[in-house]
């Protein structure tokens, strides 16, 4: 993790990583990146520029305390878009936020001088990275956290295919890599960080149960997610389906919120399950 001196001195300084993190609030990717820095035990320096709105001042404060990172904050122009008209003009003005945005941000990074430039997938993260390797002549990484498809968009589909190396967070989504013609050598899987939480007590397990009108010694399996297509919800009450048929004391709890919802719920009365 370190390279040669740039003045031909036999000390050698370390690799610096520049990151992008566009995508609003304190999200599932930024979390993952800022995590991953977090452990780095100063291995290489790390530089992050993260958006920044007046509406959303918390998100990038919550990265530099998790990351241990240099956080330059910019407003790219990313914004979640009312419906038209209104949209319209609020796409518009997000145009020219961006262009300023990444004028600064091309400034800032050619001044970092980095090593290697990283993001995750999403639109604006990759297209600001691709920018700014392309501009560097620096090698990029795309941290791929979703499965592959049209719904990442045609840039971020061909950039999978050209830029340096691709993290996936599942040998699953390394798979979808190769599908998608990503060859093997350019793909490395980075199982997504999570805080190592203490086993609860026998006494808290036993109360979750009784609050929950759950047995003392039934199989008792939770899947704690966003209630959408791409979470696996419909598979789980199915599988489940199959449990409960041979163990009648069997118990599902699923945990979260979504616009799936209403079908998760109709697919569980129909399997008999409520």
């Amino acid at each position: 993790m370190h390279r040669p001196s740039n003045v031909g001195s036999p000390v050698l300084q370390k690799l610096k990583l520049l990151g992008i993190q566009v995508q609003h609030g304190y999200s599932p990717e930024a979390r993952v990146f800022a995590t991953l820095l977090g452990n780095r035990q100063g291995s290489f320096e790390a530089t992050v520029l993260h958006q920044h709105t007046a509406q959303d001042r918390s998100a990038a404060d919550t990265f530099a305390h998790a990351s241990v990172s240099r956080v330059r904050q910019l407003d790219f122009g990313w914004r979640r878009h009312p419906p038209l008209p209104a949209a319209i003009a609020r796409r518009v003005a997000g145009r020219l936020r961006y262009r300023v945005g990444l004028h600064q941000a091309t400034r800032a990074a050619t001044a970092y001088a980095p090593d290697v430039i990283y993001s995750n997938q999403q639109k604006w993260d990759c297209d600001i990275a691709t920018r700014l390797a392309e501009k560097l002549h620096r090698p990029q990484i795309i941290h791929l956290h979703y499965t592959v498809g049209p719904w990442l968009g045609r840039q971020v589909l061909h950039r999978l295919l050209s830029c340096e190396h691709v993290i996936t967070v599942s040998d699953f989504i390394r798979e979808e890599a190769f599908r998608h013609g990503v060859l093997p050598h350019r793909v490395t899987t980075v199982l997504n960080p999570m805080p190592v939480q203490p086993l609860p007590s026998p006494q808290t397990r036993q109360d979750v149960r009784y609050e929950l009108g759950v047995p003392a010694d039934a199989t008792f399996v939770g899947i704690v997610a966003r209630i959408d297509r791409f979470k696996g919800h419909h598979d789980t009450v199915a599988a489940f389906a199959r449990i409960a048929a041979r163990h009648g004391d069997a118990r599902l709890a699923i945990v979260g919120d979504g616009d799936q919802r209403s079908a998760i719920q109709a697919q569980i009365q129909q399997a008999g399950l409520s």
